[in-house]
């Protein structure tokens, strides 16, 4: 998220590094597949895994069976770029998936070392919907787009939706009232965020929450289900200790500008943080009235200032992309809905810089918290399953959208969606 015309704000999760000492361990259950027989002390092991990792994750570890820091440090961050609880375990499920990433057939040669078949083709972490992945960019005048071309982003970017920031804290982004029309003119879905400003002990204490809430209702004034509800955008520049706030104020801060846009909007704005965002500077505290908020999350598995990234084989599994890690408050891992995967992405036809962004589809077979949240809104059971139940429900609100009833939970069904209180 971009913050002012003098600097911009990249949200950054903090990644392992890989010289990081990190206390992890290997499990037992890892053995049965990477154990090399000439190993008591499971060296031949260690150095299966570290094998692999070096070929899934394009790395240069000693292949040497030794359980240095590096290799404990890369065992999480394959991990989190699996979806897999980070807990540095190569246990069942990690093992799995770094079997997977080789390619079927991953055992011992006779020097104790990985041995694969050629690898299947890659599975996208996210649903594609006929061979394509929704992505979307998000922008503020800060960026120094001069002359957007929504229309080329669209058709030779493949953006399919856009975020514009409105307000930064109480000031209007001088760009927004120009570009606000053009989105919908191109045919992009759009939404519009606030990034709301936290007290910092070196500058002077901004304007309320509520006051910023009612800067950008006034700035963006009526929204309708053909656009993204509301965004809140929740991150503290310098970490929590830059605002001389303890956790729970900040929280309270960010809860009544929430409240002010809620009320307005008549629906639970959208959420833009992270996991770490949540976790180091609002200590996981409970926001059962937050959760109803829909999550846009980063961080970048792509990094920033890079060329722009919008092609379905980098979000294969095995490969760079991970998902963000949701915040505790909203349940499972599967609970978000959009990545801010880049940042400051370089390229994008019609941009010269934007942030990246890819949409989570759901369909038939998906389950966990975010299937949840959909059945409220279609007034059914919340089994947490998208069961046939759920599919029946979702055609039948998609007709009465004018939207088409394929049972398929893409950026525009999504929108009305979040219109839709439960």
């Amino acid at each position: 998220m971009n913050r002012s015309n003098a600097s911009s704000e990249l949200t950054l999760e903090s990644y392992p590094e890989l010289d990081a000492p990190v206390g992890v361990r290997l499990g037992p259950e890892m053995t049965a597949e990477f154990e090399a027989p000439v190993s008591r002390t499971g060296q031949g092991s260690v150095a299966s895994v570290q094998k692999a990792l070096n070929q899934v994750l394009g790395l240069r570890l000693p292949v040497d069976g030794v359980l240095s820091p590096q290799t404990r440090s890369a065992v999480r961050s394959f991990q989190q770029r699996n979806g897999i609880e980070t807990d540095g375990v190569v246990g069942p499920a990690t093992l799995a998936a770094l079997k997977s990433a080789v390619g079927r057939g991953l055992g011992t040669s006779s020097g104790g070392h990985p041995s694969a078949a050629p690898a299947a083709a890659p599975v996208p972490l996210i649903q594609p919907v006929n061979g394509k992945l929704f992505f979307g960019l998000d922008t503020a005048s800060v960026d120094e787009n001069p002359s957007p071309n929504w229309v080329k982003a669209r058709d030779e970017g493949s953006i399919s939706f856009a975020f514009f920031r409105a307000t930064y804290g109480i000031w209007r982004d001088t760009r927004f009232a120009r570009e606000w029309p053009r989105m919908k003119d191109a045919a992009i879905l759009r939404g519009a965020y606030l990034f709301l400003r936290f007290p910092h002990v070196k500058y002077s204490v901004p304007p309320s929450p509520v006051e910023q809430a009612k800067a950008f209702i006034k700035t963006v004034g009526k929204l309708d289900p053909s656009d993204f509800p509301p965004a809140l955008d929740v991150e503290f520049p310098g970490s929590r200790a830059a605002t001389g706030r303890p956790a729970q104020q900040l929280l309270e801060m960010a809860r009544a500008a929430w409240r002010v846009l809620k009320e307005s909007y008549g629906v639970a704005p959208m959420i833009y943080t992270s996991g770490r965002v949540w976790r180091e500077d609002l200590n996981n505290l409970p926001a059962p009235d937050l959760i109803e908020s829909p999550l846009w999350l980063t961080p970048y598995p792509f990094g920033t200032k890079t060329p722009a990234v919008r092609n379905l084989q980098a979000f294969a599994r095995g490969g760079r992309y991970f998902t963000p890690p949701v915040p505790k408050p909203w349940g499972d891992k599967t609970n978000w809905w959009i990545h801010q995967y880049q940042g400051d992405a370089q390229g994008l036809p019609g941009f010269r810089q934007v942030d990246m962004n890819v949409f989570n589809t759901t369909t038939i077979g998906a389950t966990g918290d975010r299937v949840r949240w959909v059945q409220r809104r279609l007034g059914i059971m919340q089994s947490g399953t998208f069961d046939a139940a759920t599919k029946t429900a979702l055609a039948s609100f998609q007709f009465q959208k004018g939207l088409t009833a394929n049972s398929i939970i893409d950026p525009r069904t999504f929108a009305f969606l979040c219109w839709s209180n439960p």
